[in-house]
């Protein structure tokens, strides 16, 4: 009973040694290769990023053909600053990535083995808000200040000598005129 017992544990750990040897390994090394790295990817951003608004950028593949946009119909799960995010790839691997800035300037994105960390250049939007509140404060003022100097009142027309070629005529001498 014994050796019939060894026997059949004998035969199965062969048949397990011998199914470990029929994966491929060069199929095994071809999924390892087509994982993106930090070598696989850029990013380029816009000139200005300002506070609490929408900023896009670019994620853009070295090579458009790699095997991981093929095998995901060109659109890959990216996670920026916590945030899972769905990009779609161009012909030229290219994808656009949005984001906003609130808090803090740091920019995180995740893939597979891309880690890209990053402290933005943020411009805060009151930077560009309060010049233009001012302008428009500005403008009223003006607006305001300035109409009392373009009415003019009854006595400053009347006082005022006007030189033209006009003669006032009646209503009365002017149908005069036309009857006879």
């Amino acid at each position: 009973m014994h050796k019939i017992l060894l026997t059949v544990l004998l035969a199965f750990s062969l048949i397990t040694i011998e199914a470990r040897e029929l994966v491929d390994p060069a199929s095994a090394e071809a999924k390892q290769i087509s994982r993106v790295n930090n070598n696989d990817v850029s990013f380029e951003f816009p000139h200005f990023i300002f506070s609490h608004t929408n900023t896009v950028f670019i994620v853009k593949f070295k090579d458009p053909n790699h095997a991981k946009l093929a095998t995901n119909n060109n659109r890959l799960h990216f996670i920026v600053n916590g945030n899972d995010q769905l990009v779609e790839f161009d012909k030229n691997g290219e994808g656009k990535v949005s984001c906003t800035f609130k808090n803090s300037n740091k920019l995180s994105v995740l893939f597979e083995d891309v880690s890209y960390n990053v402290q933005m250049p943020v411009i805060s939007i009151w930077y560009m808000l309060l010049p233009l509140g001012g302008l428009l404060l500005f403008l009223m003022y003006k607006i305001a200040f300035s109409k009392k100097s373009l009415s003019m009142s009854k006595k400053e027309v009347t006082g005022k000598k006007i030189e033209s070629n006009l003669k006032v005529v009646s209503r009365k001498e002017e149908e005069e005129e036309v009857l006879a």
